[in-house]
């Protein structure tokens, strides 16, 4: 019941609740499967990278989706009535600031009706999405529909383009904070870390293999490690490095469920 409550905070950011729009909600929670069903082909991928201003080709959909859905977390936890430098120095670029209610001013690009229909359960995670001659049905985190059949014209009369656009410009609240970007880098899917992708070993069990894979980077320190003496480490670490410590020092763990039928994600996780 409790799992996904940090997913349903961000997402009362760009609902009505927190002072943006109910519309910005609805088309965030559907615009993913949506994108992602464009992209099923070369073509609609470019179609969709060219309409984000993405600067180098990427190899799927879901680096798009996965780019465009993460500032929501960044922009929720600077979502201030003043401009604020708190997250872009912790975790962004550095003392750029965000603007005033960043969450609202990422929904003014989201607010309209871009003739998106819904038919079925957004609650229960099992509905269908139509744009034009776009047609996908969700089923959890399945998805399947109209997208490999679809001609560029097809794709050029849905106006899915002018809302993949409005997706990009939103994310561009927190990845153009500095102004001065004309498009954007996207790292493919397989390239972003799993807070799952290497785990601790608790007291009772043995100690996991340090580094835990061939190409992991050396472990600077050991769970298992009793030794007392002082760090020495001379190396560049980077901002985000004392967050880090202290998750791994407190064995915190941050569960990470969203796109569960009450949130603005998709898939499930």
């Amino acid at each position: 019941e409790t799992l996904d409550w940090p997913a349903m905070a961000i997402s009362r950011g760009v609902s009505s609740a927190g002072g943006s729009s109910d519309r910005c909600f609805q088309n965030l929670r559907v615009a993913w499967p949506l994108l992602e069903e464009v992209g099923r082909t070369l073509q609609g991928l470019q179609l969709l990278s060219e309409s984000m201003k993405i600067c180098r080709p990427v190899a799927s959909a879901k680096s798009l989706t996965s780019w465009a859905s993460t500032p929501y977390f960044f922009l929720a936890e600077g979502n201030y009535p003043f401009p604020s430098t708190y997250i872009t120095f912790s975790v962004g670029p550095g003392l750029s600031p965000l603007p005033p209610w960043p969450m609202r001013e990422a929904c003014s690009q989201l607010s309209s009706d871009f003739g998106i229909k819904v038919v079925g359960s957004l609650k229960d995670v099992k509905y269908e999405v139509q744009l034009g001659d776009i047609k996908v049905e969700v089923d959890w985190i399945r998805s399947t529909g109209t997208g490999s059949q679809l001609s560029e014209a097809q794709i050029r009369d849905s106006g899915v383009l002018n809302f993949a656009s409005a997706i990009s410009k939103a994310a561009a609240v927190w990845y153009n904070v500095t102004k001065d970007k004309t498009c954007f880098e996207v790292p493919e899917d397989s390239e972003r870390p799993s807070r799952d992708s290497v785990s601790s070993p608790s007291a009772s069990e043995s100690c996991a293999v340090c580094p835990p894979c061939d190409g992991c980077p050396p472990c600077p320190v050991s769970q298992c490690s009793h030794d007392d003496k002082p760090c020495n480490f001379t190396g560049e670490v980077p901002k985000t490095f004392s967050w880090d410590g202290i998750f791994c020092n407190d064995d915190m763990s941050q569960v990470d469920a969203k796109g569960l039928g009450r949130d603005i994600f998709w898939p499930p996780t």
